[in-house]
This record gives C-alpha cells, structure tokens and sequence, in this order.
C-alpha cells in the first residue's frame, strides 16, 4: 500500500460579516491557509445603500460578492501555516481615504493534497475605513450617541448622527455637541418580544468621514453580563401591588376572602388606579380549570375587595386568583404556529397579579411549641440553657409529650444590635466577612428524642464550640407530637460571642479614602451589651490586596488574561484600648484595595477579630484584575442609599488615561457627563433622588484610541482602539415609602363569643399621623402556622425594583486588528368552649374571626373596630395591612386568646367509611389548681348515621394544671354527615362542643370507553353496577365527535397541540392540528359543547397536553373518527383520561 500525508484543510476566513478599519491602517487583512489563489473584490457603498447592502448580505450569511469584476491573486504560500493577506481597499475609497467598502474572497485552487470545507466559500465583509468611534445607548425614553476618534479617543463635536431602521427610513438626525454626544428623545427602536434581534443602525459623520454601528454591536456587554435585568416591557405602565387572602390554607366549602392593593407602575412613577376602574379576576385550582370570574371596581383607595366560596366538590391542592385591568389577560393564550422570525406578542402575565393560597384536608393545630435558648453570658466555652415549652392555644401545658430536638451552629459576621446601637455599623466596622477558609454554613451539632416534663417543657444544658474569633448562631429546634399525634415544631436561638468584647474599626466616611491621607480610624473593644472595654490589646495589620495579570498565548492568534490574587502586608500596629475609641493614622503606600484586620486574644478558646476593607485613591497605577471581554468593574462605596445623599462609584479602570462617559439610567439616560479619566481608582458621584426608588443604575464608558505596545508579536492587537464598560446598581432605601401600623385590642385574653375592641394607629416613618385605609382581620393562629402565613408586606410587591431600558452597543467592536484577525469563536410552630356556668355548645369555630376590609383612620392616623369572636379555644392572630394615596404602606399585628378554666378539645378521626368501628377520643384540660373527677357525655344527633355502641357517659381523673383523654365507641351506620355532642363538666366548671363528621364509602370511579357511527338507529346499551350505594357517587356521560377531547387536565401545560376535527351531513370527518407554543388550556367537557345543527356537527376546538412538554407536530385522527358519517347531525366522543384516571363511557347523543 502507499500511505500519503494529507495538508491540514484549505480554508479564507473575513471576520464575522462587518469590519472597522482605522484610516491609514494600509491594505485589509483576511486570514487564509493552503490556498493557491483567490478572487477578490472592493466596492463603494453609498451611505443611502448601507442598510440595504446590510440585509442584502445578512440574508445570504455574507456568502455574496459585489457585482463587480473580480481581480485574481496569486497567494504567497507556506504550506499548513495560517497566513495574513492584505486586500487594497484605495481604489473604492474617497480621496480622504474614508468610506464603506463591500469586500469579499472568493478561494481558487487549494493546494494539492488539501481538502476544502466545500459549498459556496466566497467570504465577504462590510468595512467602513474611518477614523470615527460609536458609543450607543438606545432606550424607549430616549437614545445617546457618543462619536470619538478612533487614534486618540477625543470626543467629535459637530458630526451628523442619523438613526436608520430596517426600512431605511430615517429615524431621527440630529449633531453631537461639544462632548460629542447627541441624545435622541422618544426612541421605540427595539421590540418588547424579541430586543436582541437587529433592528437599526447608527450612523455618524463628519467632514466626509462616515461610520457606523448596528444595535446589535453587542457581545460581552450585554446586560445581564452584568448581572442586571432588561426589560423593555416596563416601558409602559405595568399593574403592580399584591392580591392576598385572609389566611393561607383552606378547607372545601370555605370562604376566602380577598384583598387587591394595587397600582400602576408608569415611567413617571408609582401612580394610583383611578377609582370606579374594572379589576378582572379569575380564580383556578390545582388542575388549573377556572372556578370563578368576576369583575370588581377599584375604590378611591385604589384597593378592592372581594368574598369567593370555594366548590364543596373542587380538587385539592395550590389555588390561584389572577387579576388584572385587562380582561384579555386572564383568557387563555390562543394557539400560534411555531417559532418563527416574527415578533413575539407581549405575554399576558406582564399584566397580571397574582396570588396563592392552598385548598386542603387539614386538622386545625390546637397547640403550639416555643423554645428559647440563652447563656449566661453566651460566650464562646460557656454552657447555654434551652428550653423548648409546648402549650394548648387555648393556655394549658402538654404534659409527658414526646419530643425530638436538634442543635446546629451557624457563622454571623456581625456584632450583636446592642453594639450597633452605641457603635452605629455605618460608623464603626465589627467582625466583618471573610477568611477564604471560612463559608456560611450551617454546622449540627446534636439531634435527639426525650420527653416533656409535667410543665410541657424540656430543659437542656447544650455546649459551645470554638468560634476562630467571630460569633455563631446557636440553634435550638424542637418537634413535639400530640395525643392525637399531630407534630408541630418551634425554635430558637442566641447568638454566642467568640469573647468578652468584640473589636471595632472606625470607618472612614466612605469606602474610599485619599491615599496621600491615609487610613484615619479608631480602635475600640466593646462588650456585647454594647459597653467599651478598655485595656485590651489590639493587633492591628494593613493588607494590600493586588492582582497580578498576565497576557497568555493560546495559540493560532488566541490569548488570555490570567489573574492571581495576592496580599502583601503593608503596615503593622499594636493598640489598647480606652473608654473611648482610640485614634490610629495607618499610612496607606499607594492606590488601591486594602484590609485592615484588628485582632485580640482573650484566652485559648477566645478570641475576636474584625476585618475592614477599603479603597485608597491616589496616583499610581493599580493593577486590578484583567479580563478577555470588554467590561469593568464599578464599585459603589455603599450598599444602600436614602434620597437626598451622594453616591460615590469607583471606576476600576485598566488604563490611567481614557475619555470617559458617566450616565444614571433606568427606564433611559436620566443624566449624561463626559469627562476624562485620570487615574485607575477614579471616582464618580451620583445625587441619589426619591424618584430612584427602589433602584437605579449607574454606567461608565471608557474610550481609548490607538496606543503603542511593547514587547513580543501579538498578533491580536493589543494596541488597537478600544472601548471598557461598567455598570453599577445603586439600591435606593424605600423607608420613606413606609407606614407604621399599630393594632392592639383592648385586652389580651377573652372568653368564647366574646366582644372585642381594636384600636389602629397608623403614622409614617417621620412620626406624622397618615389618613389610611386600612384591611383588618383575625385568623386562628393555628391554622396560620400550618403555612407559616405572615402579615403581607405590600410595599416590596409596589415599590419592586426596576429592570434597566437601556441597551448599549459599539463600533469598536469589529474593530480590525492591524496584524490577524482570528475570531475567538458564560421560627416557629404552630382548642374548643363557652362562658362558665351552664354547658353552652359551642359550635362557631371559624377559622378567621374577623374580616373587615376597609377601616380608614382620621387625621389622627386613629381608627377603632369593634367585633364579636368566635367560640373556638385558640389564640387569634389580629394582623392589619395600611396604604395612603401617597403610595405608603405599612403592617402591624398583635394576638389574643379565647380561653376557659376548663376545655374539652376533640380527638376525632377526619372522617369515618361505612362501616367503620372507631374510638371517637375527647381531651379533658384543666387550668384549675385542685385535681378533680370530669364526667364528659356524648350523644349523637344522627344515630342512623353514626351510632354509640357503648356508654354515653364516662369519668375520667383530671388532674391539676394537666390533661385527661376519655373514648367512645362508634360504628358508621350509613353515608352522610353525622354530628355529636360532647360536654364535660369538672367542679363548677363545664364546657361542651357540637361537630360533624362525614361518613362515606371508599371507592374509586369506574371508567368505560366506547366508540362507532353515529346515525338515526345508533343504540349504546349499558349495565348499571352491582352494589349500588343509594345517595353516593353517580353517573357521568360525554359525547363529542373526536377520541381527543379530555387529555388537557392530566398532562404537562408548557406544550400543547390544539386538534379540531368537523363534518357536515354525509361526509367524513376532516382534521386540522395545529401546534400552540405555550400553555394547555382545559379541554372543555360540557356535552353543550356539541348541540348538534341540521345536518352539521359543531367543531370544539380541544388542547391536548403532551407528557414532558414535548411538542408534536401533528396527531393523526382516530381511524373510527376518520370513517364516522353524521346524516342527522349526531354526535360522538371517545373520551381517554390519562394519568391514572382510566377511561369514561361515550353514549351518542340523539
């Protein structure tokens, strides 16, 4: 055999379609490798002929040469190398030596032995030779253009800015003013659906030299490179605010009462909804099938308020109430093709609210758990004391209840409030985050079972750990189990100190300090309860932090920056201290990023450490680390701001020299300053504004023009005209938009059917009393703990924090580099009663107490409800929700408790089948201080429901401050609802309840499919089932003229496919599947559906969902379907249920 060897494949390569090339940069480069020749060609282009010579190429992937005549070339060749070739441009240029010019290669003969990647290989390019830079920032509100020289980065004043859409028509035009910027108003240049996709150029002029860029210059600076949301949909009013119910969970059959606090979100800011405005509800359960509609009205508080009954028989799980003031919205989304080039229509989400709640078959809670865990004093080696207590809600302690508990550590970086409020953190630092081998994790350190004692509590000694001179969080959590074995857990925990002090460091007014100053600071030792210590000794070290970066070469033109991280000592101190913070002058050697570390040692085990960083600005070059993209970091000197103070931003710059631009933005660019860069630690400073609430952004570009490099080859340029931006989120403390509410009744514990009086104080964050309208409830406590339900906070649901607008591109990215260019092708957990004297049932345990929807205070910010509660033994939680039409919200609760001496609570089963024999259980409690004998009796008011097998009166020993359980026997007779009564009468006291219990048969449904024609003598016979239970369960028949029907409510709901299938009299039935890109609307089940017409079948259109979202393109109809004939204008429908659910008969309808 003869074995040849084969050269590497022939290949030309243009960059990516456009090209900047700097004027006097000589002839154009292409890359090629083992090709012998090539043809090539050079055209001028019209500025007027741009945009249509843009998608003339896009269209054909820059595969087209001018219609020119080509020039043919001879390449200089070595073998396998890749190789730099220069295409003359002079011919298709303006004397100036500007223009746009049409490029392309088009490869010839390979060189022998070497393959070619086939197909249409001419590459062609559009390049604009020009000496002229464009920075855009396109928006909604408004777009900016910054014009600079490509040499030397200076600002171009006076050049002609147009903006050109895809039509060629010209947007707008306009001149750059002597900062070289033109700010074009009202710019709606980008789709809402699809801002991504190429959509206009800009173009700038001056003296005959012409440059552009298209808006989709975009790579590596996109904004979420810089981890900032972009939304153009809140370009226009957005409905904001929060729809929330009275509690979290429900039962069947329960009402829900809603409340919508709502407004509109616009580019001017937080607006009221008009009163008298339509809110469109919708509500849907867990198979997302729609339970309600409704329109409601918005009040002049721009709320609104409405009361639902949930269906008796509705499926369990997570509801949810959508509401919005368009009534398309709430439609389901109509099915479209595919996704294609065309613009995507706005979801209808974006105008929505939305809120939550759970339907499900639950026990009210009838205890709760708390725990507390302290030292004395909680010092890192001392021992801590926990307590976990479990109690009825109702008052009395669980006795010798089983319990399991656990206790975990975790780190805090914090000293405790007390030393913040002596030692404000603005103005001192303590503890501080972190040492790389030290993580935010949570650390068990015992889990174990034991018992409750005859006060319901467990007491624990517990230890501590060496803390490495920082505090941990300490946590006890405890899960107790009841008689009726309902779990329920609580928790708490303490903060241990690593020492008797913790060391504080005085900050300097900022995070950034002068370097030619110094570090000016204080030492101090305070002691947890925020008292100085004097005498201790403080270690005090100055940490340099630098990067060091390096150029690496890749390979075939490729490089990398790599960045190592390094801390130099700088400066060391010893320091005791006083009653006051002692003073302590660090010098600081040059610019950059620098930690102060203070430690002091009490002892082997203890010790405190505190870490502060900061920024020192000074002259010099300081090296931060390098990156392979075009983005900066800008660094705000604090976390949050209030209006009416001064941001300071760090630019953390890799050049020392640049011309620079700083812009605010949001919704577009609030305000604009060029200014040149000086230094690698400059500054910037922002006013910060009520209007920047919750957040805004701010931006800093960096131009530089051609510089000189040193050092080896680099094929990729260093030195080439190059542009760095940096963005910073500036978040903006909404205090001033906050309500202080205050609810208090007017005493803490009350008897069963009780009245209550509830005092509201409402005042905002000045102290000045606010007019407000308040929503004011009660709701059992134990039932909120079974979601954990909190008061709604509704000022995070208005005020949520604002996507940036602003897009930016530039034309220095297709920058040609001057040798090769190689494209490079990222805590808490959670009873029965009537008043003493005779046993008055008690038979009104709603969950929610009370519910008054709009209390509205006086200019005193005072109001006053007066209500009745119900007869359940439990603690309510009062909970209160406040807005102003100054868009200020605020909340407050408070809790009371329903209690009796003595307190007979149910052990029931939640339901009982027919047939069941079973222990209906009853817990006697008694507060008294005497020991006693209860008797306790039971009737039943339904005994041919649920029948007493045994006695109806039992005693029972109870002993005092304890509990006593008592049983009686049943058995479930038939189906329905039963209920009981049960009193008990201990001493003087008595107490009794009234309950129902349902009784049902367990059985599932039985499901039968059947198909064929439908015609004037068509019969379906059927047998009814043996067993029949009189009053239970029944029949269900459908009908429809496709076996598709009834797939919707089982399968996923991100893919569907919507199948309609007709047929007029005599004729087969035709098909239609059409694919839906979003979500499976419910298939309708209603035979109403299909009232048949003369001589025709009506068409349902039905959505199918698809198992795992997969999306089919196309379903073939059932062959029976296909060959079914409908004369008489009949009906019929095979009915699959998927999922389990088994399949259901079809008669024909006549």
């Amino acid at each position: 055999g003869v074995i040849e060897n084969w050269h590497a494949r022939a290949f030309t390569s243009f960059g990516d379609g456009h090209g900047v090339w700097e004027t006097g940069g000589g002839p154009l480069p292409f890359s090629a490798r083992n090709f012998v020749d090539v043809s090539q060609w050079a055209m001028s282009i019209k500025p007027d002929q741009l945009m249509p010579t843009i998608l003339q190429l896009t269209k054909e992937q820059f595969h087209l040469a001018p219609s020119t005549p080509a020039v043919h070339r001879t390449l200089g060749l070595t073998a396998d190398a890749i190789q730099s070739h220069g295409l003359d441009l002079s011919r298709a240029l303006q004397p100036s030596g500007t223009g746009l010019v049409w490029a392309a290669v088009k490869p010839g003969q390979p060189l022998n032995h070497a393959r070619t990647y086939g197909g249409d290989n001419t590459m062609a390019t559009l390049v604009q030779v020009t000496n002229l830079g464009i920075s855009v920032k396109d928006s909604p509100q408004n777009t900016l253009v910054f014009v600079t020289r490509l040499d030397n980065g200076v600002p171009v004043a006076s050049a002609d800015v147009s903006i050109v859409r895809l039509d060629n028509s010209v947007f707008w035009t306009g001149r750059t003013d002597d900062h070289g910027i033109a700010l074009a108003p009202q710019t709606p240049l980008r789709s809402a659906g699809n801002p991504w996709k190429f959509s206009f150029i800009v173009t700038a002029a001056k003296d005959g030299d012409v440059a552009y860029v298209g808006s989709d210059w975009n790579e590596g600076i996109e904004p979420y490179a810089f981890g900032t949301r972009y939304d153009l949909a809140e370009a226009s009013a957005l409905l904001r605010g929060t729809v929330f119910t009275d509690r979290g969970v429900y039962k069947l059959g329960e009402e829900v009462h809603f409340k919508g606090v709502l407004r509109a979100d616009t580019a001017s800011g937080i607006q009221l909804i008009p009163a008298g405005a339509p809110l469109y509800v919708a509500i849907r359960d867990s198979r997302d099938k729609v339970i309600e509609r409704r329109t409601v009205a918005i009040n002049g508080w721009s709320t609104t308020e409405w009361t639902a009954k949930l269906p008796a028989d509705g499926a369990l799980g997570n509801y949810q109430v959508v509401v919005s003031l368009d009534k398309k919205a709430l439609d389901d989304e109509p099915p479209r093709p595919p996704a294609g080039d065309e613009e995507d229509p706005e979801p209808a989400w974006r105008k929505t609210v939305r809120g939550g709640f759970l339907v499900a078959a639950y026990r009210r809670p009838e205890f709760r758990v708390d725990a507390n865990l302290a030292g004395d004093p909680p010092i890192v080696g001392a021992s801590l004391r926990g307590v976990v207590t479990a109690r009825y809600l109702f008052g009395a302690p669980m006795v010798n209840r089983p319990i399991a508990w656990t206790y975990s550590r975790s780190p805090i970086f914090s000293a405790p409030a007390a030393v913040a409020d002596r030692y404000p953190f603005d103005r001192f630092a303590f503890v501080g985050c972190c040492d790389e081998d030290l993580r935010p994790q949570t650390e068990q350190i015992a889990s174990k079972a034991a018992t409750l004692d005859a006060k319901g509590q467990l007491a624990l000694d517990l230890e501590t750990r060496p803390a490495a001179g920082i505090p941990y969080q300490y946590t006890l959590e405890g899960d107790v189990e009841d008689v009726s074995r309902q779990h329920i857990a609580g928790r708490a925990s303490v903060l241990v100190h690593p020492a008797s002090w913790y060391i504080g460091l005085k900050r300097p007014s900022g995070s950034f300090v002068d370097q030619k100053d110094g570090l000016n600071t204080a030492v101090v030792a305070v002691s947890p309860a925020g008292s100085p210590v004097p005498g201790v000794t403080v270690e005090v070290t100055l940490v340099h932090v630098q990067w060091h970066s390096v150029r690496r070469a890749e390979g075939n033109g490729f490089y990398t920056w790599e960045t190592q991280r390094k801390e130099t000592e700088a400066g060391h101190f010893t320091v005791t201290t006083a009653a006051d913070p002692v003073p302590l002058s660090i010098p600081v050697p040059e610019g950059g990023s620098y930690v102060v570390k203070a430690t002091a040692r009490e002892s082997d085990q203890r010790s405190s450490a505190t870490r502060m960083w900061f920024y020192a600005l000074g002259s010099g070059y300081t090296a931060w680390a390098r990156y392979d993209h075009n983005r900066i970091d800008l660094v705000p000197e604090r976390d949050v701001y209030k209006p009416g103070e001064t941001a300071r931003v760090m630019i953390q710059s890799p050049w020392e020299r640049a011309s620079a631009l700083l812009t605010v933005e949001r919704e577009g660019i609030r305000s604009h300053t060029q200014f040149a860069l000086t230094s690698t630690q400059q500054t910037v400073t922002v006013p910060i504004t009520a209007g920047d609430i919750p957040n805004i952004f701010v931006s800093v570009l960096l131009v530089k023009g051609r510089t000189k490099v040193d050092g080896p080859d680099d094929s990729s340029d260093p030195g080439k005209p190059a542009f760095r931006l940096g963005y910073a989120t500036l978040t903006v403390d909404d205090a001033s938009k906050r309500l202080s509410v205050s609810v208090k009744a007017n005493k803490e514990e009350f008897r069963p059917a009780g009245a209550a009086k509830v005092d509201l104080f409402v005042k905002d964050a000045r102290g000045v009393p606010a007019a407000t309208e308040v929503t004011l409830w009660a709701v059992d406590y134990g039932v909120l703990s079974l979601t954990g339900y909190r008061t709604p906070d509704v000022l995070g649901s208005v005020y949520v924090r604002k996507a940036l607008q602003v897009k930016n591109s530039d034309s220095r990215q297709r920058i040609v580099s001057r040798r090769v260019l190689t494209p490079k092708g990222s805590d808490e957990g959670g009873g029965g009663g009537a008043d003493s004297g005779g046993a008055e049932l008690r038979k009104d345990f709603r969950v929610l107490a009370f519910w008054l929807g709009s209390v509205t205070t006086d200019a005193k910010g005072q109001a006053t409800a007066s209500v009745k509660l119900p007869e359940s033994l439990t603690t309510y939680r009062i909970m209160a929700v406040g807005g102003d039409k100054e868009s200020r919200f605020g909340s407050g609760e408070s809790e009371i408790r329903v209690n009796k001496p003595v307190v007979l609570k149910a052990a029931f089963p939640r339901f009982l089948a027919r047939g069941d024999k079973a222990f209906f259980g009853s817990v006697v409690t008694s507060q008294l201080k005497e020991p006693g004998t209860a008797t306790v009796t039971m009737r039943t008011l339904d005994p041919d429901v649920l029948q007493i097998t045994g006695e109806t009166k039992r005693l029972v020993q109870v002993p005092a401050g304890g509990s006593s359980e008592v049983r009686f026997d049943v058995v479930a007779r038939a189906t329905g609802r039963a209920r009981v009564q049960i009193s008990v009468r201990l001493g003087n006291e008595t107490d009794a309840f009234e309950d129902a219990i349902p009784i049902e048969v367990l059985a599932s449904a039985e499901s039968v499919a059947a198909y064929g024609e439908a015609a004037p003598d068509a019969k379906q016979t059927f047998a009814l089932p043996s067993g029949i239970v009189p009053g239970f369960g029944g029949l269900h028949l459908e009908m429809s003229s496709t076996a598709l029907v009834g797939l919707g409510d089982v399968w996923l709901r991100r893919t569907a496919i919507v199948a309609s299938v007709g047929a007029r009299a005599g004729g087969r039935l035709g098909r239609r599947v059409q694919t839906a890109r979003h979500r499976c609307a419910r298939s309708a089940r209603a035979s109403a559906d299909l009232v048949p017409r003369a001589g025709e079948v009506p068409v349902p259109v039905r959505r199918i969902c698809v198992l795992a979202g997969r999306m089919l393109d196309r379903i073939a109809v059932p062959h029976q379907l296909r060959a079914a004939r409908v004369p008489d204008g009949g009906a019929l429908e095979v009915r699959h249920q998927c999922g389990g659910h088994g399949q259901s008969v079809q008669i024909p309808r006549r």
